[in-house]
């Protein structure tokens, strides 16, 4: 709405060069941006020996390679003890410990929820988890094993 003495003209012409010294403004911001580091980067890294262009500087990201669970599986079992006893005994104690941890947590959430069906789901689960944990102690090495890997590495092959 113009104010009496100002004509429409005038507040469109204002408008309008304000419009466009907001724009020149990001402009320069814009240009004044400098991607001359990475480009910098890309160019030692290219010249560098492969042995050297693998290794990181501090502070940067390193790239994360993703294994297939298959790998991680054979990974993790390469580390158990080597001694069967031994392992049985870490694997037990381990599965005990993750299964006790969510058990717990279960439990928590089940005097916070007042959805039947949401505590249905959490009392099966909880009956579910006590009985692995009564046949933790009768259950063979290979099960215990595949119980180590799902409970405790979230893997379930």
């Amino acid at each position: 709405m113009p104010s009496m003495g100002e004509h429409p003209e005038k507040l469109k012409s204002a408008s309008q060069e304000a419009g466009n010294s907001a724009s020149e403004i990001r402009d320069t911001q814009d240009s004044n941006l400098d991607f001359s580091a990475s480009s910098n980067v890309k160019e030692v890294m290219g010249s560098l020996p492969a042995e050297q262009a693998r290794g990181t500087a501090a502070g940067t990201r390193q790239q994360v390679v993703t294994k297939t669970p298959q790998e991680r599986k054979e990974e993790l079992l390469a580390r158990l003890p080597k001694d069967p006893e031994r392992a049985e005994k870490y694997m037990k104690r381990q599965v005990t410990l993750t299964l006790e941890k969510e058990l717990h947590e279960l439990e928590n959430k089940i005097d916070h929820t007042s959805n039947f069906y949401e505590l249905n789901v959490l009392m099966a689960k909880i009956r579910r988890y006590r009985d692995i944990l009564a046949d933790l102690m009768h259950v063979a090495f290979e099960q215990l094993k595949s119980l180590w890997l799902q409970f405790v590495h979230n893997l379930s092959i």
